[in-house]
């Protein structure tokens, strides 16, 4: 697949990841306003975005392999979906299950867009934005979480998933940009 093949592709799914950083943002407003509700539904919730945010990653890495810097979206991806059936099998124990889940996956997230960013010009300093301030939220998430405040480790997750969400958002709108001046192109340019 060309790179030109890939791009119209990616900006064919933009409503997808409009939609995506709609429900992060949601979550993290829920996180915010009900710090103390670790309840079934929130781990479900959670487990569901976690889910399809690394499906999303994982597909996105399979039709992008040749590109440069998206091995990393496959593994980030498939920590994703790990960590999203953890909480979804264990959605009542959420209030451990998913609050440890979200500071690994931080670390993660954030340890990866730095080293992503490193091989990457485009998205650099997004990148880079975005990875210095999830390993910031994960090493105050766990050093909350090892407090015992709850409430704190409830409003940085929301913090991290309404950040997240916005930065889906606007991705999308990049990619709606991208399919409707892609649409004017002839498919084999």
């Amino acid at each position: 697949m060309t790179s030109f093949e890939t791009l119209r592709w990616r900006s064919r799914t933009w409503a997808w990841q409009a939609l995506l950083g709609a429900l992060l943002i949601a979550l993290g407003v829920l996180a915010i306003f009900y710090p103390f509700a670790s309840s079934f539904t929130l781990g479900v919730y959670l487990a569901w975005a976690l889910i399809a945010s690394g499906v999303f990653g994982i597909l996105t890495a399979l039709r992008t392999m040749r590109m440069r810097g998206h091995g990393l979206d496959a593994i980030l991806g498939v920590l994703s979906v790990a960590a999203g059936f953890v909480v979804l099998v264990h959605p009542f124990a959420g209030a451990l299950a998913a609050l440890w889940a979200i500071g690994v996956w931080l670390a993660l997230s954030g340890a990866a867009k730095l080293f992503t960013g490193r091989q990457v010009r485009r998205e650099r300093a997004a990148l880079f934005a975005t990875g210095v301030l999830d390993l910031l939220l994960a090493m105050l998430f766990f050093l909350g979480f090892a407090a015992g405040d709850l409430f704190l480790v409830a409003t940085l997750a929301g913090v991290s998933l309404m950040v997240g969400g916005i930065a889906t958002i606007a991705f999308a709108w990049r990619l709606h940009d991208v399919a409707r001046h892609l649409a004017h192109r002839p498919a084999h340019a």
